[in-house]
């Protein structure tokens, strides 16, 4: 077989018309034959075309993107290219579709220096492979994978593009603990990041047996990502973004939070520098751990979350949870970070923002980041690294604390944890709706510990007559939630029934007509009737009975119902109505407790003591009550005490699942 050739590459000049020119190419300078290429019609003027020939001696075309992106390429396609001669800091290259995962030979254009890879086993057609400097010196070079994911925002017309690396989580946990320890953290040094034995998910484990009570984490609150770190490190891109007057002010520090963590997410897949060289000296080991930090996030894979699944398909995700009103508060939510990533990349200088860009795929990233992973503490809420890689368990083996001493978030062990055993904390006791628009996941129905039911305030208008209709508009904003549990009357409920009684409707009548049509609804839905008909037959063994999953098998269930999270979610929505309608039948008396949902105990508690002050309830009922806030009251009865936006806690023995240093719903 004839030696194979060099590398040839073919510069796309202005008078190229991608898709239609042939251009002829040598092989060599004595090549007695030439090469026939058809210019891609994804090139640009300043690409270059890169041709390889194979051991079988065939010639192979690899695109190299030099021009500026477009929305489908990875931020920062070169980076740092200097006058003459200089190598470029970061280049990317994309894998071709008839690529060989393991085999496959690419050319990488670094400037004045052409390097030659093998796409790794674990990338996929169409990825991006990123060759960096992998030190200060730029002598050694670190390859990875740039998974990009694409989806349009249709009503706002913009296409988002998600970025994937391929982060090799045990390094990643490794280097962040390093950085840590640096900056004062102490973390267990059994600790170690990786896949979950029977779950198949990335999880926090533990070489060694650990004891009850034995310390895992303490990670003060200066290396928390939170409103008060990023404005010592980030001061000059805070300080701007939370003062842009097109965000209300109740947004600007979420927004604020959210780019700091775009940016850093920016410079390490572009790698620029824009945070070191703005960020104080006495800051940058911080920076450092951060940095660490961001490379993780980026290796997280939000495409099961609601938010982009309603972006990448949203009449089929809208379909799969009829007719809960949960992926439409997916793609509200989604569309609103987008949104928000408008305003600021408006309202900022590109040179506060730095070469890296602001892409509005990674600044969707950072905020999912933030919403699945931050925690409560005692000054705002913030991301913990290190900690939040903790995933949930409704009976964890750890629990986190504040010590108020050395202001740090800490964790321990709460039983004796073994060798290779996954270490768990709780997220709160969330029924599944809160815990599917939250972190993007749900728990088996015998696991779930309570209900809940969600739905935008407007709809409630439907119930009532014009005069309270009126009234309900004028007290809700168009996008306000009224949110229902089943172990409590929340506040935007007891807003809701108050406002209603104040207009003169009769509050607890307006609750009964809702949840009877809301359950109607569900009640029609086909993929419901196997849940709800095994429901039906274990309540008539047990009226106390919640349990609709036991004669649940996929054999013989169509797809829809085969996909957890819509049937966890309605079903927990229907429990939860079930529980208030119940809850009014039991206060009505109706209904005898001991044929009442289990789950309607704490409902109708909840009720009774909030009628409780109203002794002649029917007579008082029909008349208005132009100052009725008898709901509103019982509500900041139960309410913690708070000072400013943090929870006053016992620190000493905080409950399970605290406010004071847990995580946020």
């Amino acid at each position: 077989m004839a030696s194979q050739q060099k590398p040839i590459v073919v510069e796309v000049t202005a008078d190229i018309t991608p898709g239609e020119t042939q251009l002829k190419v040598a092989p060599a300078a004595s090549a007695s034959h030439e090469l026939l290429l058809l210019v891609p019609k994804e090139a640009q003027h300043g690409d270059r075309l890169i041709l390889t020939e194979g051991e079988d001696g065939e010639w192979k075309c690899q695109l190299h993107k030099c021009q500026p992106r477009t929305s489908a390429e990875p931020a920062g396609t070169h980076q740092e290219a200097q006058q003459g001669s200089q190598p470029y800091r970061v280049a990317y290259t994309q894998v071709p579709e008839d690529a060989e995962m393991g085999t496959t030979q690419l050319v990488v254009d670094m400037g004045a220096l052409e390097v030659p890879i093998t796409v790794p086993a674990v990338a996929r057609p169409g990825d991006w492979l990123k060759l960096s400097k992998s030190n200060s010196d730029g002598k050694g070079l670190k390859l990875e994978v740039v998974r990009k994911r694409s989806a349009t925002d249709q009503d706002a017309g913009v296409r988002v593009a998600m970025t994937v690396l391929e982060v090799d989580d045990q390094e990643s946990f490794a280097a962040m603990r390093e950085a840590a320890r640096r900056c004062g953290a102490s973390v267990h040094p059994g600790l170690y990041r990786g896949v979950v034995p029977k779950m198949g998910i990335s999880g926090l484990l533990t070489s060694e047996e650990v004891t009850e009570g034995e310390e895992l984490f303490r990670i003060p609150a200066r290396l928390h990502l939170s409103s008060v770190s990023c404005k010592e490190i980030f001061p000059e891109l805070f300080r701007y973004a939370t003062r842009i007057e097109q965000l209300s002010e109740s947004r600007r520090v979420e927004a604020s939070l959210s780019l700091c963590l775009a940016v850093l997410m920016a410079d390490v897949v572009t790698g620029t520098t824009t945070c070191e060289d703005r960020c104080p000296e006495a800051s940058k080991r911080i920076l450092a751990l951060w940095k660490v930090y961001a490379w993780s996030m980026l290796g997280l894979n939000f495409e099961d979350h609601p938010w982009w699944r309603s972006l990448r398909n949203a009449e089929e995700f809208n379909k799969a949870f009829q007719p809960s009103s949960e992926a439409e508060y997916a793609r509200t939510m989604a569309g609103d970070a987008i949104a928000i990533h408008g305003i600021l990349a408006g309202s900022l200088s590109p040179d506060l923002l730095g070469p890296g860009g602001f892409d509005v795929g990674l600044f969707l990233q950072a905020r999912l980041s933030f919403l699945t992973r931050e925690f409560g503490t005692p000054h705002d809420s913030s991301l913990v690294p290190l900690l939040d890689f903790c995933n949930h368990q409704n009976n964890p083996n750890a629990h986190q604390t504040w010590d108020v001493n050395d202001d740090s978030m800490v964790v321990k062990a709460t039983r004796t944890i073994k060798a290779g055993e996954e270490v768990t904390i709780s997220y709160g006791v969330l029924p599944n709706p809160v815990l599917l628009r939250t972190y993007g996941f749900t728990l088996p129905g015998e696991e779930e510990p309570n209900w809940a039911f969600s739905s935008l305030a407007s709809l409630w208008e439907e119930q009532v007559c014009p005069e309270v209709a009126e009234k309900l508009r004028s007290a809700f904003t168009p996008f306000a939630e009224v949110q229902m549990s089943s172990t409590r009357i929340t506040e935007s409920l007891a807003r809701m029934l108050d406002t209603c009684e104040a207009a003169g409707g009769d509050g607890l009548a307006i609750l009964r007509t809702w949840c009877e049509a809301r359950l109607t609804a569900l009640e029609g839905c086909p993929v419901l009737i196997h849940a709800l008909n095994t429901l039906k037959e274990n309540r008539q063994k047990d009226p106390r009975s919640s349990n609709w999953w036991s004669a649940l098998t996929t054999e013989g269930c169509s797809p829809e119902e085969e996909e957890d999270a819509p049937l966890r979610v309605r079903m927990s929505e229907y429990l939860c109505l079930l529980a208030h309608r119940e809850a009014l039948d039991m206060l009505d008396g109706r209904l005898p407790e001991e044929k009442m949902l289990s789950g309607a105990q704490e409902m109708h508690q909840a009720l009774k003591e909030a009628t409780a002050a109203e002794p002649d309830l029917q007579q008082q009922q029909q008349q208005p009550r132009p100052n009725g806030r008898r709901f509103a009251r019982h509500v900041a009865a139960k309410q913690p005490l708070r000072l400013g936006k943090a929870v006053v806690v016992n620190v000493a023995a905080p409950a399970p699942g605290s406010d004071g240093a847990g995580k946020q719903p």
